[in-house]
């Protein structure tokens, strides 16, 4: 598969995901030195350091809509928010971890196993094989 398929076959999952129409999204703020932030695009950069190791860059274009902060303070919070998104992202997968059986990610891997075992688990494959790594368990899918 090239990458503009890969990459086309990750947005159709994300966007065919339900949970996303059962968001109560409130309406646009109108007071003044309020609004809302823009995100022209949001890119991830996830090498593999080891089976278990994994270094992650993010490269974004997010318009707070602040005009009355200063730049460098801008620049500091956004560094701040990708920081906790990341943080957030790996408290995450160790909790997966940790409780495949009741964990919420976990059963979701479960339900999407076309994403995860058919497309996402072939390319961590790849790349233990390439590297000579031993492929860790999944516990996700390892339930027994």
């Amino acid at each position: 598969n090239s990458l503009e398929e890969d990459e086309q076959r990750l947005l159709r999952f994300l966007s065919e995901e339900p949970i996303l129409n059962t968001l109560d999204i409130p309406p646009v703020p109108t007071k003044m030195g309020s609004g809302r932030m823009t995100i022209r695009t949001f890119q991830a950069m996830i090498h593999i350091e080891s089976p278990t190791l994994a270094t992650s860059k993010l490269v974004t274009n997010i318009d707070p809509n602040l005009p009355l902060i200063p730049q460098s303070l801008l620049d500091f919070l956004m560094k701040r928010l990708c920081g906790v998104l990341l943080s957030k992202l790996q408290s995450a997968a160790k909790k997966v971890s940790k409780d495949p059986v009741t964990n919420p990610h976990a059963l979701k891997m479960r339900e999407e196993r076309d994403f995860y075992e058919g497309w996402l688990l072939p390319k961590f494959q790849g790349v233990c094989k390439i590297r000579g790594w031993q492929m860790p368990p999944i516990s996700s899918f390892e339930l027994s």
